[in-house]
């Protein structure tokens, strides 16, 4: 089930977000979660805990994807897609931006099923790696 993230959440965020290769800090993601561009959402599992979370910022007529995260052990079961559709109806039909580690192959994949293209490089985005910028304008 997906859900409107709640402050309570932000533990849970914090802790799967800890273990990905672009972690935030636990004030970053209560900042995120207060935000009122913020449009953020949790995945939840079968007994309630959150597998999965993303973050998806309204700024006037586009959207910027800030985050999409699946808890390791739940990685590989379609949460990711389901958090990245429900991320695009959330845009309500407006472009979409996002950035991506040039070496995250499997997210890259995932975008481009959902129409997303890539449209740029942001040089040494990562802390030395590159970002592929990817756009998906319906």
């Amino acid at each position: 089930m997906i859900r409107r993230a709640e402050i309570s959440d932000a533990e849970a965020i914090y802790e799967i977000l800890s273990k990905t290769d672009d972690p935030w800090t636990l004030g970053v993601v209560e900042s995120e979660l207060k935000s009122e561009s913020s449009k953020a959402f949790v995945y939840l599992g079968d007994e309630g805990q959150v597998q999965g979370f993303a973050d998806i910022k309204i700024l006037y007529d586009e959207a910027d994807l800030m985050h999409i995260a699946v808890s390791e052990e739940m990685r590989g079961q379609g949460i990711g897609a389901k958090l990245l559709a429900h991320a695009i109806e959330e845009a309500e039909g407006k472009a979409i931006a996002l950035e991506v580690r040039q070496s995250n192959f499997k997210a890259i994949n995932l975008y481009e099923k959902y129409d997303f293209l890539r449209e740029g490089t942001r040089k040494n985005y990562y802390h030395g790696e590159d970002a592929v910028l990817m756009w998906r304008r319906k």
